[in-house]
């Protein structure tokens, strides 16, 4: 089929074909920490995200070879609709205390994720950040690792959307006006937030 006759709207075919892969970074935010009312969803993505005053998100700093993963699975519903887990794996590269802290971190708390992708997507509808578990948030579910240290990975920690409080839809990308300005609002969410 030639892209030119594709009508905008009627087809899951993209022209410029989306490719797989993850950056090395993550926020992290604890879920009640976000603040509900300054989020906005319009035509299928996240326009705007806000935290609680004198709230934070943490930047997870991996490899950038795609070193993250992030996967959801969809339950079809016994009357009808459906439920997604999502899944975000994050491989450790570090170690030490600090990998230590941040995992005992995770098991006290609740969070939601933004993964920066490979794939940018276009300038209206732009796929370059998604969000993980942004209504029902994920928990640690799994933590592995091994003195082999294969491909310099210490461990693998992986969060899921707890099994009991499934997401109500799949990951949502998170887009505000242009790639710049929604690498903006990310980066800023991990400043403690202000009044406003």
């Amino acid at each position: 089929m030639a892209c030119e006759n594709i009508l905008k709207g009627l087809s899951a075919f993209d022209c410029n074909t989306a490719f797989g892969g993850t950056t090395g970074r993550v926020i992290l935010i604890n879920y009640d920490d976000i603040k509900r009312e300054g989020l906005t969803i319009a035509d299928g993505q996240v326009t705007a995200i806000a935290l609680k005053t004198g709230k934070k998100g943490v930047a997870f700093e991996g490899a950038g070879n795609n070193a993250n993963i992030g996967s959801f699975t969809f339950t079809q519903g016994t009357y009808g609709g459906g439920t997604y887990v999502h899944t975000l794996e994050l491989r450790d590269f570090k170690g030490g205390a600090d990998a230590y802290n941040f995992l005992e971190g995770l098991k006290q708390n609740n969070v939601v994720a933004i993964v920066e992708t490979k794939y940018k997507g276009d300038d209206t509808k732009n796929a370059a950040f998604t969000i993980y578990g942004l209504q029902t948030g994920m928990r640690l579910s799994g933590h592995e690792g091994t003195t082999e240290f294969s491909d310099g990975v210490i461990s693998t920690f992986t969060l899921s959307s707890d099994e009991n409080s499934p997401e109500p839809m799949p990951p949502i990308n998170l887009f505000k006006t242009s790639y710049e300005a929604t690498q903006t609002l990310v980066n800023g969410l991990t400043s403690e937030a202000t009044e406003g």
